[in-house]
């Protein structure tokens, strides 16, 4: 993210960020959330999230 850019590199991790979604519960809600973040921190709200979904 530092060579790129913050922002260019979040555009990068989203594509890839949906892929890795598939089969995940809940997974529309978090593909939803994923198109529009535009930070890294955003991204990483949203992995927490997903785990904690995944645990309960």
């Amino acid at each position: 993210a530092e060579i790129k850019g913050e922002r260019l590199a979040c555009l990068e991790a989203r594509s890839q960020f949906c892929w890795y979604l598939r089969g995940v519960p809940h997974a529309n809600v978090y593909k939803q959330e994923v198109v529009h973040v535009e930070t890294l921190d955003g991204l990483r709200r949203i992995t927490r999230a997903i785990q904690r979904d995944l645990r309960d």
